[in-house]
């Protein structure tokens, strides 16, 4: 096996990994530091904030948080903005 396969086995691993442990509080509170520490802590907070979002179904709640997420996230003046990919 070359070195291109394992770097691409180990990639896969790890995203099974990330994405089984963000399960989990424990798995997210340890993925949220280590992206505290990458300067990238925004893009789990909006994660989090969309998937409440998702079992919202209180129309008045879902405008609200809808608000927050766009203020918070999307708008180009917002302090954690993230970048979403058309």
């Amino acid at each position: 096996m070359g070195f291109t396969h394992l770097h691409h086995s180990f990639l896969i691993l790890l995203a099974v990994f990330v994405r089984a442990s963000i399960l989990f509080p424990a798995g997210r509170k340890v993925f949220r530091d280590f992206l505290r520490c990458e300067y990238s802590e925004e893009n789990i907070l909006f994660w989090l904030a969309c998937e409440e979002l998702k079992k919202e179904t209180n129309p008045d709640v879902v405008e609200e948080k809808a608000r927050f997420i766009y203020e918070d996230y999307i708008s180009i003046l917002s302090p954690k903005e993230v970048i979403i990919k058309e």
